[in-house]
């Protein structure tokens, strides 16, 4: 019984096994053990105890790029990302979309006109990051959000837009900047406003989920025990050794890994060392066919790179403008 636990989650560390497998497994192997075996601690049990609140949309991604014009044009045509109004201006630095009802994003040029990341082997130069992402809360109380960052050490900053949109940025374990905000799915929806035309063609399918994010880490086990805590999210499986994944409500799923490319953290002015990076994102999308996806994809010349587990999920990853990873899949819950 345990044999088969340890391969299951060795296969998941390997990536060599679906999430959705992987509890199917678990299913299996509980008939002959107690589902204990395998439990996570109570989010009670962690050191600050659970937020008064839960995630409950996507408020935005930040996303830094080289010409936001040429990046929101990729997404809008390949993914179906339809910009929100109020995007016309020719001098605009920034492209705000919506990612069907899963959430937004903001691509913006990269104010740090430093040079591009160096070239990795055969691959371009990376020329995007992404430095944030907003996740909305409820239930929403400005003054009570601030006292319980503050209660956790976390130093909360202040981002407030007009009289409706309130958010504080903290710094997550490995330094990165998370943002909480009182948007939700139906905030959202009245402040969109008519979409813009796209310049490109549309590709036959639109984002329908959000599959997972990739999030590598210094040390995966206290970041997943900071994210739970905080935001809510519940821990799906634990192979115990260097990634966890996490369910995000009823938005989607991150992994969370060790970083396995051993690099040396990025030092920033008045900021803590930054030791933690989105490397990709997978957004699933309606309809699926592979072999239809993975002939657009090649039109498109975007070269698309097989990502197949098992007999249920499936994938392709392909670089966008910026040289950064995308990955489509069949995942739409």
């Amino acid at each position: 019984m345990d044999s088969k636990i340890t391969k299951l989650l060795n296969d998941l560390g390997d990536e060599q096994l679906s999430r959705r497998q992987l509890l199917k497994g678990f299913a299996l192997a509980a008939v002959a053990a107690p589902a204990a075996a395998v439990a996570r601690p109570a989010a009670g049990a962690l050191s600050n105890g659970s937020a008064p609140w839960r995630t409950v949309y996507l408020d935005h991604i930040s996303y830094a790029v080289a010409d936001h014009k040429r990046s929101a044009d990729f997404y809008a045509s390949l993914m179906g990302w339809q910009r929100r109004g109020g995007n016309t201006n020719p001098q605009a630095t920034q492209t705000s979309l919506s990612i069907g009802d899963v959430g937004g994003i903001i691509i913006r040029n990269n104010r740090q006109a430093g040079p591009a990341a160096p070239a990795r082997e055969g691959r371009p130069p990376l020329t995007g990051v992404i430095n944030h992402i907003s996740w909305g809360v409820e239930p929403w109380d400005t003054e009570a959000a601030r006292a319980e960052l503050t209660r956790r050490g976390l130093n909360p900053r202040e981002d407030f837009q007009g009289d409706s949109f309130r958010s504080f940025h903290v710094l997550d374990p490995d330094g990165w900047d998370l943002q909480i905000s009182n948007v939700t799915r139906a905030r959202a929806a009245q402040g969109n406003g008519a979409s813009a035309p796209m310049s490109t063609p549309a590709a036959p399918w639109k984002t329908v989920w959000l599959d997972h994010i990739s999030y590598a880490v210094a040390d995966y086990k206290r970041s997943v025990d900071f994210y739970a805590d905080l935001m809510g999210w519940e821990v799906e499986n634990d192979n115990g050794n260097t990634q966890a994944t996490l369910k995000i409500g009823n938005i989607g799923g991150i992994i969370i890994r060790n970083n396995r490319q051993g690099t040396t953290p990025q030092m920033r002015e008045g900021r803590p060392p930054l030791t933690g990076v989105i490397n990709h994102i997978s957004w699933g999308i309606q309809p699926w066919d592979t072999e239809r996806v993975k002939a657009e994809l090649t039109r498109r010349t975007l070269n698309p790179r097989d990502d197949m587990v098992g007999d249920d999920f499936k994938s392709y990853h392909v670089l966008d403008p910026d040289g950064w990873d995308l990955q489509i899949s069949n995942q739409t819950s």
